[in-house]
């Protein structure tokens, strides 16, 4: 999954979808909450076949973070 395309899933997740995502946004400001979390990491695990902790996904601060958790379990 490229970053264009992890933008445009993510944000089917967020309750409140912010146009334009571009990566750098911090997940405090976009209408992150527990349920867009447990979202994340349903889409994740179907997406991308990966298994996600919400304790690692808790430590994210922007969506760039996300994608890189991801994409590259960093």
């Amino acid at each position: 999954m490229d970053h264009a395309q992890f933008l445009a899933e993510f944000q089917k997740i967020l309750e409140n979808p912010v146009d334009g995502l571009k990566g750098s946004e911090r997940l405090e400001d976009i209408g992150w909450d527990s349920l867009a979390l447990m979202s994340f990491i349903a889409m994740v695990d179907e997406q991308l076949g990966r298994e996600l902790s919400p304790r690692d996904v808790s430590r994210c601060e922007t969506v760039d973070d996300l994608y890189q958790l991801a994409t590259n379990g960093a």
